[in-house]
């Protein structure tokens, strides 16, 4: 009886958690396949080729992948992200400087069931506004930043909740 309750105890405590945890596995950057009116989709990307210009050949968006590593469903996740530049004058072949970020947003998830990855895009980065403005000063981006977090309720950790990516720009 007494190596019965000894065994439960450890099981319990090797057990995962009891309530839903999301985590963000992965952070990525992806732009439109296709031309035109008629986009196909998004396709990965490891680098951005954009001319300095005022306008935007084709348009970005992150993925961001979280899991929820607990056994029950998780509710009104909330992931902030925040999106920066690394600036360099226009024509310049010097490294640029890290900028402050010029745009701050959060999207929510409704529901991320248990034991479940979830690809979450976010879309809504408004470069076009900023590029062209950029442009019109003499500076271009050489790198944008993302970073993103998932909102952490009370009473949980922040380790694997905060990510960041970077995407080169090359300016040909």
């Amino acid at each position: 009886m007494r190596t019965l309750l000894i065994g439960a105890v450890l099981l319990a405590g090797l057990a995962g958690p009891a309530c839903a945890e999301v985590v963000l596995r992965a952070v990525s950057w992806q732009l439109v396949s296709g031309a035109g009116s008629k986009p196909r989709g998004f396709k990965p990307i490891e680098r951005w080729i954009q001319p300095p210009s005022g306008r935007l050949g084709a348009k970005p968006r992150a993925l961001v992948t979280v899991v929820n590593r607990g056994p029950k469903p998780a509710e009104g996740v909330v992931l902030r992200y925040a999106v920066s530049a690394r600036m360099t004058r226009v024509g310049s072949a010097s490294e640029g400087v890290w900028t402050v970020p010029f745009f701050l947003n959060e999207r929510r998830v409704p529901r991320v069931g248990p034991n479940q990855v979830k690809e979450v895009p976010l879309n809504d980065l408004v470069l076009a506004v900023f590029l062209k403005k950029s442009f019109r000063s003499g500076y271009w981006p050489d790198a944008f930043k993302i970073q993103v977090m998932v909102e952490p309720r009370a009473g949980e950790e922040l380790a694997q909740r905060v990510m960041e990516q970077t995407l080169p720009v090359v300016a040909r």
